[in-house]
């Protein structure tokens, strides 16, 4: 007794770091797999094989299911794209005369995610009705579009349009009276911009299970079309930049006719005092016998228009060079038109003219005055 209390007590320091640890990791791993959830889920079942009857649906037709398991997986349910579990039996042919039988469902029957545990099933017992086993050919619809791009028009086709359809005779029925049609998985198109080919999936009428399909598939053909259109704008004028040469320049065409091609929402919002037509003298100008200079326009859009085309008639416009106006000269000028140097000595000449005679005038004046002040005293002198 002496050996086995101190065997214990040897080395407990130890003893005891291993005891918190293993007790953390216990309740570590319990609380990671503690989490548990329940969803409602459809019955389906598998085709009955080798046999004339076929399934019509169960009673009910859904079941509560709860799984338990690490709250990653637990969160994993509700994940948008992820496969939900389902409820999948395998049936057996019901005895002569039966049209129902009894299914008592097992955990086995439920697929979900390995990390997932079923810990119940509500109700454990459903029913099962069966039915005579027929086959028709019913049409595939078009598959619906997800994604699809705004500035393109789709076209899918499909292949083959018409699927063989195995199940009870009585829901078949119930179907061409309804005249419904085969659906196909949705056709994902938002990461797409080429045509391209694919294979869908055709859907059975409904969940039940019981159906057989031939083929299961078909194979569509995606082809992407731009929705492009035109609209012409006429009589657009051309504007002419100033050239480098300091050349003045008229167009021979004072306006055009331009023709632009793109989406047609961003060519709906374009008008016409929004677009330009500019032409400008090129640096090499290579002008014809008259003058001319052939010159390719450019075609001013607002920015925020995407336009994929722009087409102009005439696609080239001539520019004209202007005739300079000759100055006039006056009749009493000579044949050759004097310089500058010359007209400023004639402005100065005909300055000096003019202070000469106004300083003749002046000492002519100041003469006179005493000749008449002499008049004056003279006069007075002879009267008495």
């Amino acid at each position: 007794m002496h050996n086995l209390v101190r065997g214990w007590l040897s080395n407990w320091p130890w003893k005891l770091v291993a005891l918190l640890a293993a007790c953390f990791i216990f309740y570590s791993i319990r609380r990671s797999v503690s989490y548990t959830q329940s969803l409602t889920l459809t019955v389906e079942a598998a085709p009955i094989e080798n046999s004339d009857v076929a399934l019509m649906g169960f009673s009910p037709d859904y079941v509560t299911v709860t799984f338990q398991g690490s709250e990653a997986a637990i969160r994993r349910l509700s994940f948008a794209g992820f496969d939900p579990p389902r409820v999948r039996v395998q049936l057996q042919p019901p005895a002569d005369g039966a049209t129902s039988a009894e299914v008592t469902l097992k955990r086995s029957d439920v697929l979900c995610d390995d990390r997932l545990r079923v810990v119940s099933i509500e109700p454990k017992t459903i029913t099962a009705t069966f039915d005579a086993q027929q086959t028709r050919a019913f049409p595939v619809q078009d598959p619906t579009l997800v994604g699809a791009p705004k500035d393109s028009s789709v076209t899918v086709t499909i292949e083959p349009r018409t699927i063989e359809l195995t199940g009870s005779s009585s829901l078949l029925d119930s179907m061409e009276a309804q005249q419904l049609t085969l659906q196909t998985s949705m056709l994902d198109l938002s990461k797409q911009s080429k045509s391209f080919q694919t294979t869908l999936r055709v859907l059975p009428p409904d969940n039940s299970g019981g159906w057989k399909l031939s083929p299961e598939t078909v194979r569509a053909d995606v082809r992407f079309t731009k929705d492009d259109t035109q609209k012409v704008l006429k009589k657009v004028p051309v504007h002419i930049l100033q050239s480098q040469s300091g050349t003045r320049y008229r167009a021979e065409t004072a306006s055009v006719e331009v023709t632009l091609q793109g989406d047609r929402h961003d060519l709906s919002a374009i008008a016409d005092p929004y677009v330009e037509v500019l032409v400008s003298e090129p640096e090499d100008p290579k002008p014809d016998e008259r003058g001319r200079i052939l010159c390719e326009p450019t075609v001013l859009l607002p920015c925020t228009n995407r336009v994929d085309r722009v087409d102009v008639r005439p696609p080239k416009i001539w520019l004209v060079p202007e005739q300079k106006v000759p100055e006039r000269t006056s009749p009493t000028e000579g044949a050759e038109r004097p310089s500058r140097t010359t007209a400023s000595e004639n402005v100065a000449t005909e300055s000096i003219k003019r202070a000469e005679t106004s300083s003749t005038r002046a000492s002519s004046r100041s003469t006179t005055k005493p000749t008449g002040s002499r008049r004056e005293a003279q006069s007075k002198d002879e009267t008495p």
